[in-house]
C-alpha cells in the first residue's frame, strides 16, 4: 500500500503516521528499523514532533554525557538498567546511521 493510499484511507493523522511507520518497519532491507526511520520519517513528518518527550530527553542526556564526558552516576551499579539499555540503543543506531552515511 502506498503512502498516498494510506492518506486517502485514513482520516486521523496519528493513524496515518502509525500506518506509514508500520510499512517502513516491514520493508525487507539490510538496514535497521532505526535507520529506516532516520532516513524516511523526514519525508513525511517533522521529527521533533514524531519522537516523544521522554525519548528526546534520553537523547539529550546521551549527547550531554558523550559531549562533556560526564558519567551517568557515581558508580556503574547506580545507573538504572533502562538508562543503560537506552544509551546502548542510541549508540548502536548512531553507529548504523554513520556507517550508511559514510558508505
Amino acid at each position: 500500500m502506498s503512502f498516498f493510499e494510506i492518506i486517502k484511507k485514513e482520516e486521523d493523522l496519528d493513524e496515518v503516521v502509525e500506518e506509514v511507520i508500520d510499512e517502513i518497519l516491514l520493508e525487507d532491507t539490510k538496514i535497521s528499523a532505526g535507520q529506516n526511520l532516520y532516513f524516511l520519517t523526514p519525508l513525511f513528518c517533522d521529527q521533533r514532533y514524531f519522537i516523544d518527550t521522554k525519548s528526546q530527553d534520553l537523547i539529550r542526556q546521551y549527547n550531554f554525557c558523550k559531549t562533556y564526558n560526564t558519567p551517568l552516576a557515581k558508580t556503574f551499579d547506580d545507573i538504572p538498567a533502562r538508562l543503560i539499555e537506552a544509551f546502548e540503543i542510541i549508540e548502536q543506531e548512531l553507529h548504523n546511521v554513520t556507517k550508511v552515511n559514510n558508505g
